[in-house]
């Protein structure tokens, strides 16, 4: 794999590579008080990426010119979840195959809205491409998701997908994504019924939405589409649906896992960094210069990744988890345990998902257990 390869590994790395402008605003942001809901910075994004939409496509000869703003609309959203990804740490937590896999056949139908928790206001998770799960038909697989606790009054999950490469202008390449925002008032809903609720306030959102525009548009004589436009977009929200939901088996296993598993975690730069650079950073004799450093590496579009499951892998090797083929796969499951003092606490252990084969004896679900 080379550098360029390893740079669009994460979805983190390929957007900033992939719009120029977002480095902009990532320097802009200190000055921003940034936070992901606030009216001012959301017109602000909204200005400076018109702005460079308008610039770019002025630039090329009309024929070539989107047909729609399809892709400006949509960047609106994606440069929003993004920044607050920069502006919490840029957190990357990426999840090996062994151990998408076993999240893939563990259930989390019982966890409630209340019982996800996020290390950080604002992450970004890694499952890498998940071959089956292709939301919207056009060959683009999920491989990831932006997840935002909105100052606790709901969780935003934003899943990313990845298809086959471009060279199209950032313009006329419209990578498609899955939104939903999970209300929190009530943290005893479940995870499908938060999310089957997000995607009724969604339709009803972006029907409301078209009213009011075709209302202006018949005012002043003008025959508008969004209509069509809106309704085609609830079609293909609600056909994704299944997709977003088995996608939720990524999410909340992977959520759980970083609150439950904190100890499995282990921070590395990305491949592909200049180790010149990193051992810059380790000898580095004052926390500034060490600080001095690791920006120049993020400002480069390196990023800090932090590697999960080591220990799963081990585990998993001894107890038949992972990407062998059989007849059978027992479901794993979160079980809720008594712990602390008298037992009065109440924590989360992971049983594993468990390989039943007919040439091998039977194997008893094993216990991931967690030191924490």
């Amino acid at each position: 794999m080379n550098n360029d390869e390893i740079m669009q590994h994460y979805h983190p790395e390929r957007y900033r590579k992939g719009r120029p402008v977002i480095r902009q605003l990532e320097k802009q942001m200190p000055n921003m008080g940034f936070e992901l809901v606030t009216r001012e910075v959301f017109e602000h994004v909204q200005e400076v990426l018109s702005l460079q939409y308008n610039e770019d496509i002025s630039l090329v000869p009309r024929d070539d010119r989107p047909e729609s703003t399809h892709v400006l609309m949509s960047d609106f959203s994606m440069a929003m979840h993004y920044l607050a990804f920069v502006g919490a740490g840029r957190n990357i937590f990426h999840f090996g195959e062994g151990l998408t896999q076993a999240f893939r056949r563990t259930d989390v139908a019982d966890f409630a809205i209340g019982e996800i928790v996020l290390p950080y206001p604002t992450v970004y998770l890694s499952f890498g491409v998940q071959a089956d799960l292709e939301p919207f038909g056009d060959g683009a697989k999920i491989d990831g998701a932006y997840i935002t606790d909105n100052s606790g009054h709901s969780i935003q999950i934003l899943l990313t997908t990845r298809g086959q490469p471009s060279d199209k202008p950032w313009f006329n390449r419209w990578e498609k994504y899955y939104y939903l925002s999970l209300s929190k008032a009530d943290l005893s809903l479940s995870v499908e019924e938060a999310s089957e609720a997000a995607l009724k306030g969604e339709i009803k959102q972006s029907l409301d939405g078209v009213a009011k525009h075709e209302a202006k548009a018949a005012e002043m004589g003008i025959v508008s589409r969004a209509h069509q436009t809106a309704i085609d977009r609830v079609d293909e929200y609600q056909r994704a649906f299944p997709v977003f939901m088995e996608s939720m088996k990524l999410v909340i296993n992977g959520l759980a896992y970083l609150t439950h598993y904190r100890d499995d975690i282990e921070k590395r730069w990305v491949d592909g960094t200049p180790p010149s650079m990193i051992e810059k950073i380790s000898r580095a004799t004052t926390y500034k210069a060490k600080q001095r450093a690791t920006s120049k590496l993020l400002s480069m579009g390196y990023n800090i990744v932090n590697l999960c499951g080591m220990e799963f892998e081990k585990t998993s090797e001894a107890h038949g988890v992972g990407s062998e083929m059989s007849a059978h796969w027992r479901r794993g499951h979160w079980r809720i345990q008594p712990h602390g003092p008298g037992r009065t606490l109440r924590k989360r252990v992971w049983i594993m998902p468990v390989l039943v084969r007919s040439d091998l004896e039977l194997k008893a679900g094993h216990i991931y257990l967690a030191d924490n």
